[in-house]
């Protein structure tokens, strides 16, 4: 197990930060773009790629702002490796 407060470690997180940012915004901008739920066909929601893409952001977000010492969080983050799954 690495040092929470090694140098890596520190790096990882703000890596973290950065690929959550940028999946936010990326999210932001196909919900603006589309619609959220209520442009019939194209809306966001219902395209289940985008379903899968909202969940693993707000897993994100939630994990970034919740303590990382609860088992819940763990569980969390460790639902965050689906990001990749999307780029297949």
């Amino acid at each position: 197990m690495e040092d929470p407060k090694s140098d890596l470690m520190d790096k990882l997180t703000k890596i973290d930060y950065v690929f959550t940012a940028i999946f936010c915004i990326e999210a932001l901008m196909k919900i603006i773009t589309f619609g959220f739920i209520v442009n019939f066909k194209d809306s966001y929601l219902l395209s289940s790629w985008n379903i899968l893409d909202f969940s693993i952001v707000v897993l994100s977000v939630v994990s970034l702002l919740v303590d990382a010492k609860l088992q819940v969080v763990k569980v969390l983050r460790t639902a965050r490796i689906m990001r990749p799954l999307r780029l297949i």
